[in-house]
């Protein structure tokens, strides 16, 4: 951290000049224990609901599993994007991310959970995507005399058979946790023994452990990029068998960066009410993070707004129904809502804060 004396929210401190002197614990505050304890009453309530929801009817039952998925990508966003984050701020070697790790070693750790969310999905898939309820040729071509599908659906679900099919996607969902929690396993463990090394605040302890981190992490993001491209088109884009995209992943990727920035600084924010991010967060990070945040941001509406533009532009009929399912049967005020909330929001407070 570079010397200073800002305080929360831009103001100065004029009889404290110099490097800040850290308290004398840096361990979380006892806040945590109640925040863990209102989370999991959330956790409760909300399985009661869905459970409840998921016996009502057999519609209801796809849409419960439709929010399942959705809220399995979430989760997996901050575990997933937690990973990303973290493994960024090591080959960067940016001060923005210092206030940053451990909330994201935090969300890393959850990526055991997140890959027992996807065990009910195996159960109940078959009400989901296409290829788990015709997995072979002939029960596509029984699909496709009873009008279950169409023959370009047929056509598809055969060519992508060695991609989307139960097998392939159970193995290569453990494969993509696998991977993922052993880079998570390492990052921890690593730098709790950074914490314990007995050399710790000098220059070749810095050094070894700075190389160690950023050999693990260059190689780990090329490797989580692709895993988590893999995923998406798994998980998210074979609900529609017939669509295809060649920024998936990407936008993916995107997303998850902003939303574990917001998060981050929702934390960091919220525990600088308490020592020791009280004494450790100042406005320069704040600044940092904010418009690191801001570029994510940018990015996603890109991202998003050129894919609908090249495909509105485009208007081939195997593209359009990519646009037509989100502005029918009222989705057009959540996509109304999105661009509102995603990006017009947060592009004016990121500019009123710059």
């Amino acid at each position: 951290m570079s010397s200073g004396h800002e305080h929360n929210g831009g103001q100065h401190d004029h009889s404290h000049h110099g490097p800040r002197v850290l308290p004398a614990s840096l361990a979380a505050p006892e806040i945590l224990s109640a925040w863990r304890m209102r989370a999991l009453i959330v956790f409760a309530v909300a399985t009661v609901v869905s459970l409840v929801a998921f016996s009502w009817s057999h519609e209801g039952r796809n849409h419960i599993l439709r929010a399942y998925l959705l809220g399995y990508m979430i989760c997996f966003t901050f575990a997933g994007g937690g990973l990303a984050m973290l493994m960024l701020q090591y080959v960067s070697g940016g001060k923005w991310g210092l206030l940053l790790r451990r909330p994201l070693e935090a969300m890393t750790r959850t990526i055991w959970l997140v890959g027992l969310m996807f065990v009910p999905i195996i159960f109940l898939w078959k009400h989901l995507y296409q290829w788990a309820a015709f997995p072979t040729a002939g029960a596509v071509a029984q699909a496709l005399s009873n009008h279950a599908v169409s023959l370009e659906q047929a056509m598809t679900l055969n060519a992508k058979r060695a991609m989307l099919n139960p097998a392939a996607a159970i193995f290569q969902t453990v494969v993509i946790f696998a991977i993922l929690g052993t880079f998570v396993f390492l990052l921890n463990k690593w730098s709790l023994q950074r914490d314990a090394d007995p050399e710790r605040g000098t220059e070749p302890s810095f050094d070894r452990w700075r190389v160690k981190f950023e050999n693990l992490s260059g190689i780990g993001i090329l490797i989580y990029v692709i895993l988590l491209t893999d995923g998406a088109i798994v998980w998210i884009k074979s609900l529609d068998i017939t669509w295809y995209s060649s920024i998936w992943g990407l936008q993916f990727l995107v997303g998850q960066g902003y939303a574990v920035l917001a998060l981050s600084i929702l934390t960091v924010i919220l525990l600088s009410r308490f020592e020791p991010m009280k004494t450790m967060l100042r406005a320069t990070e704040q600044h940092d993070l904010g418009k690191l945040a801001f570029a994510f941001v940018m990015l996603n509406i890109y991202l998003c707004f050129a894919e609908f533009l090249i495909i509105w532009s485009g208007n081939v009929p195997d593209e359009i129904p990519w646009y037509l399912n989100r502005i029918h049967g009222g989705w057009w005020y959540v996509c109304s809502a999105d661009f509102i909330c995603h990006w017009l929001i947060p592009s004016v407070c990121c500019c009123r804060a710059t």
